[in-house]
């Protein structure tokens, strides 16, 4: 389902209501932006080498496939079974 269908199941279709599913879409595109290739190329080149779990920090990591969403290589760990991507941990995390 696209998000114009969803805002405008909430919505309506008056011209009112296409103004608010339109400044709504943006609003959503602008919080939830996709990561550039040369982001995506820069995270994906982030050596890992260990668990970012606090608790964990285990060095038995693998290579566990590539995010759907936006293409970020994921890992799992092997002692707490957790997964993660490179910028798990991270301040940046949540941009993601």
């Amino acid at each position: 389902m696209r998000k114009s269908d969803k805002y405008a199941k909430l919505f309506g279709a008056s011209k009112l209501d296409r103004l608010l599913v339109a400044t709504m879409e943006e609003w959503d595109d602008a919080k939830h932006r996709k990561l550039s290739d040369e982001e995506i190329g820069y995270v994906n080149s982030i050596d890992i080498r260990e668990c970012p779990y606090e608790g964990c920090g285990s060095t038995m990591v693998k290579w566990d496939g590539v995010s759907k969403r936006n293409g970020v290589q994921r890992y799992r760990c092997k002692s707490c079974g957790r997964s993660f991507t490179p910028l798990t941990s991270t301040p940046v995390q949540k941009r993601m």
